[in-house]
């Protein structure tokens, strides 16, 4: 799996927030296909296929970092 870089956390980060693509990509000032792009690739780079896996993805991974802290 491959990392994400910090500006598709960014994206991934506001996605989970329950954001449309306009809406992040008001938010953090892209055009929509910039975002919709970026979504694409981070979709692919974890391995899933939709928002809800992106929810779940984010919210193992605080988990996990908070168990391990």
């Amino acid at each position: 799996m491959n990392t994400l870089s910090p500006a598709e956390w960014r994206v991934a980060e506001e996605y989970c927030k329950g954001l449309a693509d306009k809406e992040v990509a008001d938010k953090l000032c892209r055009s929509i296909w910039t975002t919709k792009s970026q979504k694409k690739t981070i979709y692919k780079k974890l391995g899933i296929s939709n928002s809800t896996e992106l929810l779940l993805y984010m919210i193992s991974l605080v988990s996990t970092k908070n168990v391990d802290d």
